[in-house]
């Protein structure tokens, strides 16, 4: 009988200590995406201006000279190396 007993607390304490860690890490979560969207809210220039930086620093390299010629290619690095840009600020 005590046995069970210890066993269901163990349980039970296994279990919240795993629903605390989940709900911990689903509020950052939803913490880091309101952030984020509040950031980029209030800073549209900044995220302009290293859009703008790290596109021309993509065309002045010599050895992506075919970046001119798609454009899609062009944009879609721009969009990667901008999102990067903007992680490694904070």
């Amino acid at each position: 009988m005590n046995d069970s007993k210890n066993e269901w607390k163990k349980s039970l304490i296994e279990f919240l200590f795993l629903f605390v860690i989940y709900e911990t890490m689903l509020l950052f979560g939803a913490f880091i995406l309101i952030k984020m969207i509040f950031v980029q809210s209030l800073n549209l220039p900044i995220i302009g201006y290293m859009f703008e930086n790290v596109k021309e620093s993509i065309q002045q390299l010599s050895f992506i000279d075919f970046l001119h010629k798609a454009k899609g290619i062009s944009v879609l690095l721009t969009y990667f190396s901008t999102i990067l840009a903007f992680g490694s600020i904070e």
